[in-house]
């Protein structure tokens, strides 16, 4: 059966405006709209079969041309069968696959661009909230009419809608990968929903003081509602370096929100100095999203100042959010710590430990102040450098370059013997850590 044929089959059956009919035939041709395809087939039909009738006075013909009028509602078909003299046609007035949501493309297309107005994008993409008996109809649609070279529904949709948002706006590009705006459009309620997918900000910052914590730790007696323990602040500490760092980019970017992404922490109590620790700053639903860098780096370490500093800010994506977690325990990390024992100690002994702990490997068991929020098991790390400098009799700077995720606090205190070897056990000496900094984030081993 040739394409026509077909065409006439299906028409018998169900009433198709120019974009259904046209679309179950999608696949076949080149640079033509679904719409030009079915009002094509049509016309084809309605020149073929009108002149049957003319020549030959066929009913067949007659047949087929009130079909195209009343199932087809094609108003070329409509006036021809006025000019025989046939005007009690029962035309259809509904599409019987799309309910006629596509004479709603317009609608919807300047719907969605009001909607984007006040937002600062460069690409976006075209979603549709399809409902699953539309889809479900056409699916069993296509079954009874073996259908093979048919397009969805919702391909053709999105695809026009986007095409007439496009149209109606300047320098904005359609990206199916990670686009800034995704716009989902229900086209039976009339219904726009504009989604801003985050940006993206990765950097380097410093934290020069101690008592903060990376991130914002929230009360654990009230939950974050505020109570007399945590001063109605409903967090336990009253700022974070993730904090400090977002402030300005939500003001600048106008965010609702933000996710922090380091690669590792230090603790509360340690400094992170050197160079800086890798981190990447989410902003969700940002209605701005082009802005200088450089000026929004220093407002943030004015902001912070003698708190914390950034550096290298850059634009960034979420699949380098995945690779700086990643490398976080493969990354070597040089840290500074103030260490005193319990006796005194010998010069030559802490000559012993630095040659000691060169190049060892350590048994680390999860230590006990962490139990509460990790998993007890046994990391295997290595020690690559240590160098000391005597202080004071009981005292010593520790300056060790180490795996990243070695808990330095226990391997310099042993932790009752769940890390070893540690300083103590080595110096048979109970070692304490009473400042820890981190000095420097070495390359990736």
């Amino acid at each position: 059966m040739n394409v026509n044929g077909k065409a006439i089959e299906v028409l018998r059956k169900y009433s198709l405006c120019d974009h259904c009919l046209g679309r179950q035939f999608g696949l076949l041709g080149k640079n033509l709209t679904n719409e030009e395809r079915g009002f094509s087939l049509k016309t084809s039909i309605l020149l073929n079969e009108f002149e049957n009738y003319q020549v030959i006075k066929s009913d067949e013909a007659l047949d087929v041309l009130k079909i195209l009028a009343e199932k087809g509602m094609f108003k070329p078909a409509i006036e021809v069968l006025k000019s025989l003299g046939l005007r009690n046609l029962k035309i259809s007035e509904t599409c019987f696959l799309c309910d006629n949501i596509f004479t709603k493309l317009h609608l919807l297309a300047d719907l969605a661009i009001g909607k984007l107005q006040k937002i600062e994008f460069e690409s976006f993409l075209v979603g549709s909230l399809i409902p699953n008996w539309m889809i479900e109809r056409e699916d069993s649609f296509r079954s009874q009419c073996s259908i093979v070279h048919g397009e969805a529904l919702r391909a053709e949709l999105n695809r026009e809608i986007g095409k007439l948002i496009f149209s109606g706006l300047n320098d904005k590009e359609v990206i199916f990968d990670h686009p800034n705006i995704l716009i989902l459009i229900d086209p039976l309620k009339e219904f726009i929903e504009i989604n801003i997918n985050a940006i993206f900000i990765r950097g380097l910052y410093k934290k020069l003081v101690r008592g903060i914590p990376q991130t914002k730790w929230t009360c654990n007696k009230c939950y974050g509602k505020g109570c007399e323990e945590c001063n109605f602040q409903g967090k336990r500490y009253e700022t974070s370096v993730s904090e400090l760092i977002s402030h300005e980019i939500l003001k600048i970017s106008e965010g609702t929100d933000f996710k922090f992404h380091g690669s590792g922490r230090e603790d509360i109590d340690a400094l992170m100095l050197g160079n800086g620790r890798d981190f990447i700053l989410e902003i969700k639903k940002p209605m701005k999203r082009f802005f200088n860098l450089n000026d929004l780096e220093k407002k943030i370490n004015e902001f912070g100042k003698d708190l914390i500093e950034v550096s290298n800010l850059r634009f960034s994506n979420k699949d380098e959010v995945r690779k700086i977690k990643a490398v976080a325990p493969f990354t070597l990390k040089t840290y500074k710590a103030l260490v005193e024992t319990e006796k005194n100690l010998d010069l030559i002994y802490l000559k012993d430990l630095e040659s000691t702990l060169k190049d060892c490997t350590i048994k680390q068991q999860t230590p006990q102040r962490v139990l509460h929020r990790r998993a007890d098991k046994i990391r295997i790390k290595r020690v690559i450098e240590v160098k000391i400098r005597k202080i004071k009799e009981n005292q010593f700077e520790f300056i060790v370059t180490a795996d990243g995720g070695t808990y330095i606090k226990e391997l310099i205190s042993g932790d009752d013997g769940r890390t070893t070897p540690s300083v103590s056990s080595i110096l048979n000496n109970k070692a304490t850590c009473i400042e820890l900094d981190v000095i420097n984030i070495l390359k990736e081993i």
